[in-house]
C-alpha cells in the first residue's frame, strides 16, 4: 500500500515538473490533456485533483400509500382439507378487498407454500405427520391511507381465525419530485461547503469537473396498531387506527472542483 501512494506521488511531481519545464499541453486523440509527444495524463489521476466535497440533502413528506401484507394460513390433517379451507378463507378475503376498492393490479401474491406439520417421536426416533398446513399471503397496496383501518378490519372477519397480517408498511407512489429537491439540496450543500473551504485555504475555486448523486428514502418504524379478535365486529369497539407519520426522502453528493 505504501509503495501504491509513493508511485502515485513520484507521478504526480513527475507531472508537475514537467509542466515547469515549459512542456505545453495539448488535447490527446482521447480527450486526456497531453503534455507533448505520446505522454498522456491519465484521466483518475486529473479526477484525484482538486476540492473533493461531500454534500446532504433532506426532504420528508407524508407517505400516501400504505404497503399491507396479509393472508391466510389453514391446517388440516389432510392436504385436501387444508387447501380448502384456504382457499375459502381466501376467497372471502379477496372479496372484501375488492369491495374496497382495491383493483386487481394492486394485489401480488407473495407467498404460497404447502408444507407437513411433524412432530418427532423421540421414543420411536422417528416423526409422525400430524397434518398440512397451507399458506397463502399476498401484499395489497391501499392508495389511501384512511382505508387502510378498515380493510384490516374487514380482511380480519372475513379470514377468521385464519387472518394472518404480516406487516405494514408507507410509501410515496411517485417520489421521483421529492427525490430530486433532495438531489438539489444536497448540490447547494456541496457547493456551500467548497466555497467555505476554499476561503480557509486561501484559494479560488475553478470549473466543477466531477459530481456524483444517490439517495434513498428513510422508512420510520412499523406503527402502533389495535386489531380486533375476528368475528362479528362490535360497533362500539373502534377500528384498527393507522398512523402514517412522515418519510425522509435523502440525497448526497460527492463533487469535485479544480482550483484556479
Amino acid at each position: 500500500m505504501k509503495k501504491r501512494i509513493w508511485l502515485i506521488l513520484a507521478v504526480l511531481v513527475g507531472l508537475v515538473g514537467i509542466a515547469a519545464a515549459g512542456c505545453s499541453a495539448k488535447a490527446s486523440t482521447n480527450g486526456s490533456p497531453s503534455l507533448g509527444g505520446n505522454f498522456v495524463i491519465p484521466p483518475n489521476i486529473l479526477q484525484q485533483s482538486g476540492i473533493w466535497i461531500s454534500g446532504e440533502g433532506k426532504v420528508k413528506a407524508v407517505p400516501d400509500v400504505v404497503i399491507l401484507s396479509l393472508g391466510i394460513e389453514a391446517q388440516a390433517k389432510t392436504m385436501t382439507d387444508a387447501q380448502t379451507q384456504a382457499r375459502t378463507s381466501m376467497d372471502a378475503v379477496m372479496k372484501v378487498l375488492k369491495a374496497k376498492g382495491i383493483k386487481d393490479n394492486d394485489i401480488q401474491t407473495q407467498r404460497f407454500s404447502i408444507n407437513p406439520v411433524i412432530r418427532w417421536i423421540d421414543k420411536e426416533n422417528r416423526q409422525e405427520i400430524l397434518g398440512y398446513r397451507v399458506d397463502n399471503m399476498v401484499t395489497v397496496k391501499i392508495r389511501k391511507i384512511d382505508d387502510a383501518g378498515p380493510v384490516i378490519d374487514a380482511v380480519a372477519d372475513a379470514g377468521g381465525d385464519q387472518t394472518r397480517i404480516n406487516g405494514i408498511s408507507f410509501t410515496i407512489d411517485d417520489p421521483s419530485a421529492l427525490q430530486a429537491q433532495a438531489q438539489q439540496l444536497a448540490l447547494k450543500d456541496a457547493m456551500a461547503k467548497a466555497k467555505a473551504t476554499a476561503d480557509t485555504m486561501g484559494v479560488k475555486l475553478g470549473k466543477l469537473t466531477y459530481t456524483q448523486l444517490s439517495g434513498y428514502t428513510s422508512v420510520p418504524p412499523t406503527p402502533m396498531m389495535y386489531a380486533k379478535e375476528a368475528g362479528a365486529r362490535d360497533a362500539a369497539v373502534p377500528p384498527t387506527a393507522v398512523s402514517p407519520g412522515e418519510l425522509t426522502i435523502q440525497a448526497s453528493a460527492t463533487a469535485v472542483w479544480a482550483i484556479e
